[in-house]
C-alpha cells in the first residue's frame, strides 16, 4: 500500500478515535449529504434559492473541515521544529471561524438595509421546506457539538467557533421560516430584512468575544491582571528568594488560552535559586512553563 494511502487511513482512524473530531466528522458528512440533495433538486427544478443555499453549505463544510483538522493537528505531540506543540492551531481555527462570522453578519446588515430601502418580492414556495430541513440538520449539530470540562482552553475556543457557526445557520433558518410564514399569510415583505438584522445583531454579540479572545492569544497579549501580578512577583524576588540579587529581564506571554509561558534572567548565587524562583512565580506561570537564567 502506498505511503500516502497509509497516512490517509491512519489519519481517519485517529479522527474517528477522538470523540470531538468524530462528532465534527459525522456532522460534516451530514452537511455534505444535505448540500448535495439541495444542489440536485435545485438544478433539477431550476431553483436559484436551493442552489445558492447549497453553495452556502459548501462554505460551512469547508469551515467544519478546517476546524476538524485543527483538532487533529493539535493532538500531535511536540517535535524538534514545534517544541511548544500545536495547541495554537485550534486558536487559529477559532479566530478564522469568528472572523468569517463577523463578515457574514456585516453582509447580512448590508443586504437587509438594501432590502428595506428597495423591497423585493420573495417567493416562499421552496424556501420554507429548505429552511425547515436546514433547521433540523443544524439543531442536530448543536446537540452533537459541545465541549467537555476536561478539554483545553484552545479546544474549547475551537469548538465554540464551530458551535457559533452552526448556531448562525440555525438562526438563519428560524428567520427564514418566520419571514416565510408572515409573507405568505400577511404579505409582510419587510419581515425578511428585519429578521436578517436581528440575526446579524445576535450573531455579532455572540462571536465578538471569541474573536477578541482568540486574537489576544495569537498576538501574544498578556491580560493586564496576570501581567501586573507577574511584575509584582518579579519585583519582590530579591526580598523573598535568598540568593537573588537583581532581575535583569523578564517576559510573560500566553502559550494558549489559560496557559502562560515565562522567561526570567536574573543575577544571583546559590544552587537552588532557579527552583526557588520557579516556585515563587508558580501562581502566574506553571513551573514547567518558565525558563530561569541565572547569571552570577
Amino acid at each position: 500500500m502506498p505511503s500516502k494511502h497509509r497516512d490517509l487511513i491512519h489519519g481517519l482512524k485517529a479522527i474517528c478515535s477522538n470523540k470531538d473530531t468524530r462528532k465534527v466528522l459525522l456532522f460534516l458528512v451530514l452537511n455534505l449529504l444535505f448540500m448535495f440533495v439541495e444542489l440536485f433538486f435545485g438544478l433539477l427544478r431550476g431553483s436559484l434559492s436551493l442552489v445558492s443555499d447549497a453553495f452556502h453549505m459548501f462554505f460551512d463544510c469547508t469551515s467544519l473541515f478546517l476546524s476538524m483538522m485543527a483538532m487533529f493537528m493539535s493532538s500531535k505531540p511536540p517535535n524538534a521544529r514545534f517544541s511548544y506543540g500545536f495547541g495554537r492551531i485550534e486558536v487559529l481555527a477559532a479566530y478564522g471561524n469568528s472572523l468569517f462570522l463577523v463578515c457574514v453578519a456585516s453582509m447580512l446588515v448590508v443586504k437587509a438595509v438594501a432590502r428595506l430601502l428597495q423591497p423585493v418580492a420573495v417567493s416562499t414556495d421552496q424556501l420554507l421546506l429548505v429552511a425547515v430541513l436546514g433547521l433540523l440538520v443544524n439543531l442536530l449539530g448543536l446537540v452533537m457539538i459541545d465541549a467537555d470540562e476536561t478539554d483545553t482552553e484552545s479546544r474549547k475556543a475551537n469548538i465554540r467557533g464551530i458551535f457559533l457557526h452552526v448556531l448562525a445557520d440555525s438562526l438563519g433558518s428560524v428567520g427564514v421560516i418566520a419571514s416565510c410564514i408572515l409573507i405568505r399569510w400577511r404579505n409582510w415583505v419587510w419581515t425578511d430584512p428585519v429578521a436578517s438584522l436581528a440575526i446579524a445583531g445576535l450573531l455579532s454579540h455572540a462571536v465578538l468575544p471569541l474573536l477578541r479572545s482568540s486574537y489576544h492569544v495569537l498576538s501574544l497579549h498578556t491580560p493586564g491582571g496576570a501581567s501586573r501580578s507577574f511584575r509584582q512577583q518579579l519585583d519582590s524576588l530579591p526580598f523573598t528568594v535568598p540568593g537573588v540579587h537583581t532581575v535583569v529581564a523578564a517576559q510573560i506571554w500566553p502559550m494558549e488560552a489559560g496557559d502562560a509561558v515565562g522567561w526570567v534572567r536574573l543575577r544571583g548565587a546559590g544552587p537552588d535559586v532557579m527552583y526557588a524562583v520557579k516556585e515563587e512565580l508558580a501562581s502566574s506561570v506553571r513551573e514547567d512553563r518558565i525558563i530561569v537564567e541565572v547569571a552570577t
